[in-house]
């Protein structure tokens, strides 16, 4: 009944999921964890990295660490993991606890007060990984990133407005915090020129390239307008006709992302990242299946259906074809989200379409859920009938499938109550024979009543 899926790195997890056998017994399959799951579904990423997406994704270091290494050797994971005694999760420039912390706290003023002058960068605990982030969110070129400029700290915009600047897909150039939230407005914007030139293609992980800008007046008030307020072409002061964005490639509602951010269950980006399982599913998608990695057993993922959902300016196109092709796989690309966009996006998009990483994920589930069987129908009906000739009726004998009924007098009237509950769909035959005195004489008149059951248009 269980449907398995993950975002980002967790469609990688739940490959490995998939792929475990939890008892250790080869022979056997029952164990294994693809047992576990009815589907899978990924967002914009991958249940495994094989062949060209594992070496595009990092340019050609697993088959070199795989020949290395090999999947007899002591294993990757096991030689990468003594680390995690004296680093047990991501704590270096740029990512780390206290850097994913102040995403919350942004998120936060934006959430109590969104139109409010943002002023929670001069709140926000000083460390240097929070000034590297925000410089590249914001800065044009190399030498902005160098001496930051422009200075956030100076910044005049809303505590939307500094959200936006630090996640949407027109500013911020590092994929894994990319979502469509609207644009700036308030004040004019110039073209980023930072490690490529305006307008070229993202690289793989999004670290540069594209159509991304940042604010350009120091002195303006900037503000934001939600995905579905976008103008139709909205260009850079510095490149006129160029266009940064599209009405429909704004696809999630900032306030919604700003309260997933600030008001989560667990956090949003989890503070702590954890190294070992960066370095156990590296090691797992180089081949290695020694040590700790040893009940990976690859096939897995191919005994379920899935299905993936890559986001147009996310990670998943640039993999490739799912691996495991010719199985139930079904592979939608989300036009016009980015990598954050597959979990935020508006339930109402603004091109008036549904929103897609839901209603498919709907349909998915749908097609592969049993259906239970219809409960058979049974008749909720049960009617008081007046027995026919009015007068002169001086008794009857009502059957009701051949069983016999009492009768009474109401208001002189003889009556019947035809009880029908429980009788299954069908017809139900009443037979009715009333002995009738007329001119002396004692007749015999006989009716007989059908009511169908569980048929359109009754009440059962």
């Amino acid at each position: 009944k269980t449907f398995c899926g993950g975002h980002s790195l967790g469609g990688l997890i739940v490959g490995q999921l998939a792929q475990w056998d939890f008892d250790g017994d080869r022979a056997t399959e029952s164990d294994r964890g693809f047992n576990l799951c009815r589907g899978f579904f990924v967002l914009d990423s991958r249940t495994e990295l094989t062949g060209a997406q594992a070496a595009e994704l990092t340019d050609g270091l697993p088959g070199q660490l795989s020949s290395l290494l090999g999947p007899s050797l002591p294993g990757l994971s096991e030689l990468l993991n003594p680390a995690n005694l004296t680093l047990p999760y991501l704590r270096n420039l740029p990512l780390n606890p206290q850097l994913f912390a102040s995403f919350a706290g942004v998120a936060a003023a934006a959430s109590a007060a969104p139109d409010a002058p943002a002023d929670v960068q001069g709140k926000l605990a000083t460390h240097p990984s929070l000034s590297v982030f925000v410089r590249l969110m914001t800065a044009r070129n190399v030498g902005g990133l160098v001496i930051g400029d422009p200075d956030v700290a100076r910044l005049h915009a809303t505590n939307d407005a500094l959200f936006g600047f630090l996640f949407d897909d027109d500013s911020s150039p590092i994929g894994i915090f990319r979502a469509s939230l609207g644009t700036p407005a308030g004040g004019p914007v110039a073209k980023k020129d930072l490690l490529l030139p305006y307008g070229s293609p993202v690289t793989l992980f999004a670290v540069a390239g594209g159509t991304a800008v940042s604010p350009s007046d120091p002195s303006a008030s900037y503000t934001w307008r939600p995905y579905d307020r976008t103008p139709a072409a909205p260009t850079p002061v510095d490149a006129p006709g160029h266009p940064y964005s599209d009405p429909e490639e704004e696809v999630s509602d900032i306030r919604q992302v700003v309260r997933a951010f600030s008001q989560p269950l667990a956090d949003y980006t989890e503070w702590y990242f954890p190294l070992r399982l960066l370095t156990d599913v590296i090691a797992a998608n180089v081949g290695d299946r020694s040590g700790s990695l040893s009940p990976r057993i690859p096939g897995g993922i191919a005994k379920r259906p899935a299905i993936y959902l890559d986001a147009e300016n996310g990670f998943g196109p640039r993999l490739g074809d799912p691996e495991h092709t010719g199985r139930d796989t079904t592979r939608i690309v989300l036009n016009g989200y980015d990598h954050l966009d597959v979990g935020t996006a508006a339930f109402r998009q603004s091109s008036g379409r549904p929103e897609l990483t839901s209603s498919s994920l709907v349909a998915f589930t749908n097609r592969l859920t049993p259906r239970p069987a219809a409960a058979p129908c049974t008749s909720r009906r049960r009617v008081r009938i007046r027995i026919r000739p009015a007068r002169g009726a001086l008794s009857a004998v009502v059957r009701v499938n051949g069983r016999r009924v009492a009768t009474r007098r109401v208001r002189g009237r003889l009556t019947a109550v035809v009880d029908l509950r429980g009788a299954p769909k069908g017809t139900a035959t009443v037979k009715i024979t009333v002995p009738v005195r007329r001119d002396g004489k004692t007749q015999r008149r006989s009716d007989d009543r059908h009511y169908r059951l569980c048929s359109p248009g009754t009440t059962r």
